[in-house]
């Protein structure tokens, strides 16, 4: 991995990315300094009709209840 002053860019290998699926649309790294470690923890996004099996999830409760 190659790592660039400015603007602070580390390149990360085609493999790892493709592994990583960093290439997909909203992929995003955190990073943690932790001790004398530098962790790169990969996060993907997945869209919600994914997750609720092409359902769209019905909206969150409002708080409100009927009396």
């Amino acid at each position: 991995m190659a790592v660039q002053s400015r603007p602070g860019a580390i390149t990360i290998p085609a493999e790892a990315r493709h592994a990583l699926r960093l290439d997909a649309p909203g992929a995003q790294i955190e990073v943690i300094l932790r001790d004398h470690d530098l962790l790169l923890i990969p996060h993907v996004a997945v869209p919600l009709e994914q997750i609720h099996g092409g359902q769209a999830a019905p909206p969150p409760d409002q708080g409100t209840s009927a009396t």
